[in-house]
């Protein structure tokens, strides 16, 4: 695992030229799949949020990320090739196309869109539009 946090580092340099290690950057990626009684949730709302904060988001439901930090999530992205070929990282990360969080409790998880979420959360720069499936516990 030390080579994908070496890669990772390396690319949050790219991303930001003054990166500078932050405590969240250690922090592991929470999986879907671990949540107590996720059989238990319910689909129950579906929304569009403007101007979303990427710091809230704590996990993803993509198993190859499972475990990582998100130091190392960001260094085993398969393409990030095509994340430096954009002169302009916002125009990157607010495409239109699959970019969708579920909304469990209180806490956002990636279901489709890791990379640009994950290179967002990076840069700290919000993300324009994100469809949220939005989950409850049924009683």
């Amino acid at each position: 695992m030390i080579e994908l946090i070496d890669i990772g580092v390396k690319r949050a340099k790219l991303l930001n030229p003054d990166f500078k290690f932050e405590d969240w950057h250690f922090d592991v990626v929470k999986c879907m799949d671990s949540i107590p009684y996720i059989e238990d949730y319910t689909q129950c709302d579906n929304v569009d949020l403007n101007n979303f904060d990427v710091t809230q988001i704590c996990g993803t439901g993509h198993y190859c990320y499972y475990g990582l930090t998100w130091l190392e999530m960001l260094g085993s992205l398969q393409r990030f090739s095509r994340v430096r070929n954009y002169s302009n990282f916002s125009s990157y990360i607010n495409r239109k196309d699959d970019i969708y969080l579920a909304k469990i409790d209180n806490s956002y998880y990636i279901t489709s869109g890791n990379h640009r979420f994950c290179v967002a959360k990076f840069l700290k720069m919000p993300i324009m539009e994100v469809f949220v499936t939005k989950f409850v516990r049924i009683q």
